[in-house]
């Protein structure tokens, strides 16, 4: 297995704050999935959909899998447990439907997780720092070996992802100053809410 390869869009939330399914989000006149998957698509060998419900044309993009949660509404745990099931590489990239992807960032956790690697360990995810009590879990890379904490975790009823990253060990944390001074914010970029989108349109 090849140590990248995998990406994975997760879009089977329900969209309450949004109010319309965030697939249907538009920038510049193209839907935000479109405009995603055509770059992801240049990067990665296999592009995993989550979904349950798609609701735009995806037929364009040959190589998409789209694929449904094993286990349904429990929430964005459930959509990345299943691409991981599914990867054909150690590592695989998530990222929400809701956010924009960035080329610069994934070669910079690339590039981390390889250096990392290089000391003798291997971690188990790579996330951006968001606060300190808080990562940002939906751009980011996490491991296969992730599947065994998912699968105890929803045994557990226990979904949110801010503890399992938090207890993830070792695990690649960009941090919050060494984003800004990349110029790599786009990692906290994601719409909840049509004033979030409105206000980004300007």
């Amino acid at each position: 297995m090849k140590r990248f390869g995998t990406a994975l869009i997760l879009a089977g939330g329900q969209s309450r704050r949004m109010g319309y399914d965030k697939q249907k989000i538009v920038l510049n006149g193209q839907p935000l999935m479109y405009r995603n998957l055509e770059a992801i698509s240049e990067t990665f060998d296999q592009v995993l959909l989550s979904c349950n419900r798609p609701v735009l044309d995806y037929d364009k993009f040959d190589h998409l899998e789209i694929v449904a949660d094993d286990i349904a509404g429990i929430g964005p745990m459930a959509g990345i447990m299943t691409g991981l099931r599914r990867a054909t590489s150690e590592y695989v990239y998530i990222l929400a439907c809701d956010a924009v992807y960035d080329r610069r960032a994934v070669d910079v956790y690339i590039l981390t997780i390889e250096q990392m690697i290089q000391t003798g360990v291997t971690p188990l995810m790579a996330v951006a720092e968001k606060s300190e009590e808080y990562y940002e879990p939906f751009n980011g890379f996490y491991h296969v070996d992730l599947l065994s904490d998912m699968i105890r975790l929803i045994g557990q009823c226990e979904y949110a992802m801010q503890p399992l990253i938090r207890a993830c060990d070792p695990k690649c944390v960009l941090k919050r100053e060494t984003i800004e001074a990349l110029g790599l914010n786009k990692l906290y970029l994601n719409f909840n809410t049509r004033c979030e989108l409105k206000a980004y349109k300007g």
